[in-house]
């Protein structure tokens, strides 16, 4: 079973993306801070991290570094990242900076959610 690491702030969608992923087959490790989403990283492997970008304490930039680091520090490979934003300057920035290639705007249909997790893992 794929394992992927969601986080987001925002307490009805990161149930309703966890209730989604967890239908599709899924194990989700759902986190509403980031922080803690980064604390599990250091202990557990996932396939895949979800992440939105704008988020009390560090942001979603912030975590996938952080998340980057713990892994190439464990020599464990890179994993796939979609990140989930409602602006578009933010896009702009995972794709240049961060060299995520998969960013999906709020609000988005689950399908299409679906479809691209199923792509990325």
């Amino acid at each position: 079973m794929k394992s992927i690491l969601l986080i987001d702030d925002d307490e009805l969608v990161l149930k309703t993306l966890e209730r989604t992923l967890e239908k599709a087959g899924y194990e989700v490790h759902a986190f509403q801070d980031p922080r803690e989403a980064v604390r599990q990283a250091a202990v557990e492997e996932f396939d895949l991290v979800i992440t939105d970008i704008r988020m009390p304490h560090i942001d979603g930039f912030q975590a996938l570094r952080y998340v980057r680091e713990i892994r190439k520090n464990k020599n464990q490979p890179e994993v796939p990242e979609i990140v989930i934003t409602g602006y578009a300057e933010e896009s702009l920035k995972a794709t240049d900076q961060m060299h995520t290639p998969t960013v999906i705007f709020k609000p988005f249909d689950l399908n299409e959610f679906l479809s691209l997790v199923r792509e990325a893992v």
